[in-house]
Formats: C-alpha cells, structure tokens, sequence
C-alpha cells in the first residue's frame, strides 16, 4: 500500500543550533515513503546528531540566507519528495499523519495542495475550521485563515513565500497567506482536510494576546495583496477585530496595519 502512495517529505527549517536541536525531536522511527530535510540558518558548521546521521530517511541542508521564508523556498527548492510538507521545529506529529496526508493527496490526483489541521496542547482546536473535508479553487472561506504547518504540497506546485514577509523580516507574519492566495488564484485546487496531523505547542504568533509589531504589519500587507480593490475597508474590520481580540489598541493596531499595507 505505501510502495503505491506518493512520497512525502518533511521539510523542517530551523535557526541556529538550538532549533536545529528541536527540529531533531521531530522526525519519527523510519516509515517507508517518508523522508526529512531539515533546513538549518545561522550554523553553518553545524551537523546532525549521530542517532538522525546514519539514518538515510534524515538529511541536513545549510540555507546561506536568513528569514524563514527565504528558508521554506531554500527547502522547497532542494526537495525531491511528491509531497512537501512544511514542518515547524516545534510540533509533534501524531501516529499516522504521514501517512494520512499520503493518502488525502492521492485520493485527490486533481489537487496540488492540502491544508490540515493541529491542535493545542490540550486537544482542543486554536481557530476555526470547515465543517469536514472541502474542495476549495479560487478563494478560502470565509473566516478560515492559513498556518503554514497545516501546509501539504506537490513538488512542482506554484508555492513561493514572498521573502520581504514573515519571521526575520520587518513584515514579520502573513507570507503563508498570501502564498496559498496566489496558489488558488493561479487555478489550483486546495483540500481542506479534517484530518489532524500534529500538535502545536504554546499559541501560534497569530493568536498570541498583546500588540505585535512583526504580526500587524503583516496583516496589514496581507489584505492589501490579496485584496487590491477592498483592502482599505478591510483594513478598518481587521482592526477592530484584533483590538477585541486583545491584540492592541484600535488606533495603534489600525496605523501599523496601515503600514503594512503601504510597505508592499
């Protein structure tokens, strides 16, 4: 049955040696079809311990360059798996999720993504989710939002994080958006499964309470490219939405938003 699945691979970027040290936590015990590539910033002397080292399924690579999105395309552009899988050094895989997302994608020949799901700590779910499996083209829906460890894709497919966005850079969120809004813009079919691949640990960047300066510009440059015609409404809903949500004052959030929105 896995020899007639399409291969995954993990794809695992971390920064520096301790997130190579907990991206090293992730991979679990051999799995036939399974591969991980952990893509390392900032040691470049740095190498794999030697329990993952004599393993063939794990494999280190060294991106020159710094931002984690410019990581993700570094590890996309390396990868030699059917389906890519985008990894975090701080989730914990459940028994048979590799094998789940094989199987969604393959069940589905006619899509070139799907989008998972993940849990908190306590089982219970962060945000939002569809109602069962979806077939999605051209738009989400509404409400739903993306986290890029949700993010299964076919090697090949359109999927490029835009590198002025995300964590190491000034617009410090939102690239995962926008890159799954210009994949369905590009006339891609998306699977939104019910499946639940992993557990994150702590609160995504998303939803953490309190004003962050990286995650606002973010949401502000998000609207405007996904959005080029509404955005400036947008904008105003999406600040009072996270000023209820405890994510800072409504003129502050609304100015950094706007910034956002400018700086791309």
């Amino acid at each position: 049955m896995n020899s007639q699945l399409p291969s995954l691979e993990v794809l695992i970027c971390a920064l520096g040696v301790e997130g190579l040290a907990r991206a090293c936590r992730i991979p679990h015990e051999p799995q036939e079809g399974v591969t991980y590539t952990i893509s390392l910033q900032g040691a470049p002397d740095a190498v794999l311990p030697p329990q993952l080292e004599e393993r063939q399924d794990v494999r280190l690579i060294h991106c020159p360059t710094l931002g984690l999105s410019r990581n993700r395309n570094f590890a996309i552009d390396n990868a030699t798996g059917d389906i890519l899988l985008t990894s975090d050094d701080d989730l914990l895989y459940h028994p048979g999720a590799f094998q789940r997302v094989r199987e969604v994608l393959a069940e589905h020949p006619d899509a070139e993504a799907a989008l998972f799901r993940y849990v908190r700590d306590d089982g219970g779910y962060e945000k939002a989710y569809p109602t069962g499996t979806v077939e999605v083209m051209g738009r989400l829906p509404k409400g739903y939002f993306v986290t890029s460890f949700e993010l299964a894709h076919c090697r090949g497919t359109r999927v490029r994080y835009p590198e002025n966005m995300g964590l190491g850079e000034e617009i410090g969120s939102g690239e995962e958006t926008v890159a799954v809004d210009r994949l369905l813009k590009s006339g891609a079919k998306i699977i939104l499964s019910d499946t639940v691949i992993c557990t994150h640990q702590g609160a995504t960047t998303g939803l953490r309470a309190g004003f962050n300066r990286g995650r606002t510009l973010g949401a502000g440059a998000a609207i405007r490219l996904i959005y080029p015609k509404t955005w400036p409404i947008r904008l105003l809903l999406k600040a009072a939405r996270m000023h209820r949500a405890g994510q800072g004052p409504l003129l502050r959030v609304l100015r950094f938003l706007i910034k956002g929105a400018f700086a791309v």
